[in-house]
């Protein structure tokens, strides 16, 4: 199973780790909703797995890795 977000299929769940910030060292399952645009153009929308949540969020590709939030916090597919 690959473990880069730009490799994962549309509607897949799985687990991101959260490195930085206030959410530093989390883990948590999310589905991917889309990804959009190639390089550091890149994003990728993610939905929250809660039960009746809708709350969609987007990470980005910053400096060659993936990021969250406004400081550029490295995100990566755990498993």
């Amino acid at each position: 199973m690959a473990k880069r977000i730009s490799t994962k299929n549309v509607g897949e769940i799985f687990e991101l780790h959260f490195h930085g910030g206030m959410n530093q060292d989390r883990w948590d399952f999310y589905r991917l909703i889309k990804v959009e645009g190639k390089g550091d153009d890149a994003r990728a929308t993610f939905q929250d797995l809660e039960p009746n949540e809708t709350f969609e969020w987007e990470a980005y590709r910053f400096n060659g890795h993936w990021a969250y939030g406004s400081s550029a916090n490295r995100l990566s597919v755990s498993k």
